[in-house]
């Protein structure tokens, strides 16, 4: 399954825009423990610039995320007590559609994929475009990105650019700009604790960092903690 569908390149751009895959791994713990090269993780960065390790098979994706995936409902649709087994769910009510036991092929389940859809369509509306999610994610990503070298205020209008320019859009696209907000200025306040704490040891460089820091803390509701921070420097 992993390399006939997970790995296959029409799937994943099928799935890239009619599905979304959930993996219930019930032996990747044992795996790590053995240091089995098929559990193997590499070195990144996250879109904010702490460092995490994510799985060589499952990028873009930590232990911890897999094992959350596999202690989540995910695993109770699969009650034949036989792996692999692959379920297709229907996201509204959240009951199994198609149970598929053993392995696929990467175009039978595209094709079983399809006349789900279908069925879903008829019954809910076309639902969201898969472009409106990217587009919002590559949004929040770019003001990561800016405000991992201290551009927040730049960062949080790209957030509110992003949304004003998708208008009225689901509660799960709207969460995702909040999210990118709320971690804007999370950075933005991990900066000023750390000028904060060079400051007990070199109050020179504390204040010209701060002057770089507060010409960029604007929409953050940071800037009076700031100025308040520059007036204990100057004494």
């Amino acid at each position: 399954m992993h390399s006939a569908v997970l790995q296959n390149k029409k799937y994943i751009a099928f799935a890239k825009r009619y599905a979304v895959d959930v993996i219930s791994l019930n032996s990747l713990d044992r795996g790590v423990d053995a240091k089995d090269p098929k559990a193997g993780t590499y070195e990144a960065e996250a879109p904010d610039g702490t460092p995490q390790e994510l799985m060589f098979n499952w990028p873009n994706l930590t232990y911890d995320q897999m094992m959350g995936l596999y202690k989540s409902p995910a695993s109770r649709f699969n009650t034949t007590g036989r792996t692999p087994a692959t379920i297709i769910v229907d996201p509204f009510k959240l009951e199994s559609m198609q149970l598929l036991v053993g392995g696929q092929s990467a175009k039978g389940l595209i094709e079983a994929v399809a006349e789900a859809r279908k069925k879903l369509i008829d019954e809910h509306g076309p639902g969201i475009d898969r472009q409106t999610l990217d587009d919002a994610d590559s949004a929040c990503t770019e003001a990561l990105g800016k405000a991992r070298v201290g551009d927040f205020e730049d960062a949080l209008e790209s957030i509110e650019k992003a949304r004003k320019k998708a208008g009225e859009v689901p509660e799960i696209v709207g969460a995702r700009f909040d999210e990118a907000h709320d971690r804007v200025i999370e950075m933005a306040a991990r900066a000023l604790a750390k000028i904060r704490e060079l400051a007990k040891t070199d109050r020179d460089a504390a204040r010209k960092d701060l002057v770089t820091l507060q010409r960029n803390l604007d929409g953050t509701g940071l800037e009076e903690d700031a100025q308040k921070l520059s007036g204990e420097l100057r004494n």
